[in-house]
């Protein structure tokens, strides 16, 4: 009897085995699905990335380093969607180097640490660089980039940085002056209108497979609407998708501005975010607020923002209801 419990148990394992070989590969198969477009269309290598002519065209410095694995110290600098972390991930399918990534905003000290001792390891005993590549770098205060420093000075790890904010303001200048700052730029319209074509097209990764009907004056639209970042383009299409399911699977233009009412573009989050940040400073804020009945102080920030008047004296209005001073 108690062979057959154990034939039984046998049984049953071999079954949830196979259940839970079942369960990971659907797992696996809808986190693949489910993942946002502008993630599953991230290119990875230079014939797929999309842009910044002048830091990765065929002849440039950077894509020759990166093509021949001798990778340089570097600050990525950018605004939000210009590929940064693209760039980053590329190299790190492309070198044959150790590479490990942290964020900024969630590692200390202790976790760069490890990774220095593994650096160690590695050159020591297997004669292998070790890449960090560490985003939002500008979230490291003062102490905590002065850890990387020494480091990166011998050699014994590649920093790549990246960071939306100037590198000149946040980064500490002695490891400025050890790396590059590589300045990414906004995409253009035609650069997003590509983007936006290969990911209708692409029927594994992108949208093919749905066999939209779209013309160049929608995507324009979508390209405009996203103000030189990928990230929003894509997103923007991915709900223009959702809803064009519905609709014969035509794109058109009353899809997108059915949507981008609800929406603020990425210009105007960028301007709101900068008039914030302006007034991020108690001396300034002061200064603004005194002065926010007069004409001249409105118009002054709206003409730096690109703003309205209105725009920038509701936004004041939502500080002084906040209490910011």
């Amino acid at each position: 009897q108690q062979e057959n419990n154990m034939q039984d148990l046998d049984l049953f394992s071999a079954m949830a085995s196979e259940n839970n070989e079942s369960i990971s590969e659907n797992t696996i198969e809808m986190d693949e699905d489910y993942r946002p477009l502008a993630e599953r269309m991230r290119p990875r290598n230079f014939d797929e990335y999309i842009g910044q002519e002048k830091i990765l065209g065929k002849k440039s410095f950077l894509r020759r380093m990166v093509q021949e694995d001798k990778i340089p110290s570097m600050i990525l600098y950018g605004p939000p969607g210009t590929g940064k972390t693209t760039l980053a991930k590329m190299i790190a399918g492309m070198t044959k180097s150790e590479f490990s990534r942290l964020n900024a905003v969630s590692a200390g000290i202790s976790d760069v640490r490890k990774i220095i001792e593994k650096a160690d390891e590695n050159r020591r005993y297997y004669r292998k660089r070790t890449i960090i590549f560490l985003d939002e770098i500008h979230r490291f205060n003062k102490a905590q980039q002065d850890v990387l420093l020494p480091y990166v000075e011998d050699g014994r790890i590649i920093l790549i940085g990246a960071t939306t904010e100037n590198p000149y303001f946040e980064v500490n200048h002695a490891l400025l002056s050890r790396v590059r700052v590589v300045k990414l730029e906004l995409l253009d319209e035609q650069n997003l209108i590509d983007i936006l074509k290969v990911a209708l097209e692409d029927k594994v990764r992108g949208l093919g497979k749905y066999e939209f009907k779209y013309d160049d004056e929608v995507l324009s639209i979508i390209a405009q609407y996203a103000g030189g970042d990928a990230r929003v383009a894509l997103n923007i299409l991915e709900q223009v998708g959702d809803v064009a399911l519905e609709q014969n699977h035509n794109i058109n233009k009353e899809i997108i501005e059915s949507i981008n009412e609800t929406m603020l573009s990425a210009s105007q989050i960028d301007k709101i975010s900068t008039l914030f940040k302006v007034l991020g400073d108690p001396t300034r804020t002061k200064i603004v607020l005194a002065l926010d009945n007069r004409e001249v102080c409105v118009c002054t920030l709206a003409d730096t923002l690109g703003m309205t008047k209105s725009a920038v004296s509701h936004q004041l209005a939502i500080l002084k209801a906040n209490n910011i001073q």
